[in-house]
């Protein structure tokens, strides 16, 4: 549940961190592509463009807290039960097993 909530926060600063990076893209690289081509760019539009890609920067950084903490939490719970699965049931089944036999020796009075 926790990795969960981790993943849905880091989802909500990814859409808006990737369409300010797009926008911010394209309204530096249409002035920049008029500049190459010989044309009058508009920089006000370049300027503009570098503001949404410099306020998806915080957002992206966000995504990759939560991501990588959702991510984290995801590999701890499948280590602990693998761990659980490997070495503590074996264990657990022996300590059964012990107390099964203690059991039947105090029955039959070897104990």
């Amino acid at each position: 549940e926790e990795a969960y909530q981790a993943m849905r926060k880091a989802k909500s600063n990814y859409d808006p961190a990737m369409v300010l990076g797009v926008i911010g893209g394209a309204l530096v690289g249409w002035p920049l592509g008029t500049a190459i081509g010989g044309g009058d760019p508009n920089w006000t539009l370049a300027a503009i463009g570098d503001a949404c890609i410099i306020g998806s920067i915080p957002l992206g950084s966000a995504f990759n807290k939560h991501a990588i903490r959702g991510h984290r939490l995801i590999q701890w719970k499948r280590a602990y039960s693998c761990i659980c699965t490997t070495v503590l049931w074996p264990y657990e089944q022996w300590v059964r097993a012990s107390i099964e036999t203690m059991k039947l020796r105090s029955i039959a009075g070897f104990f």
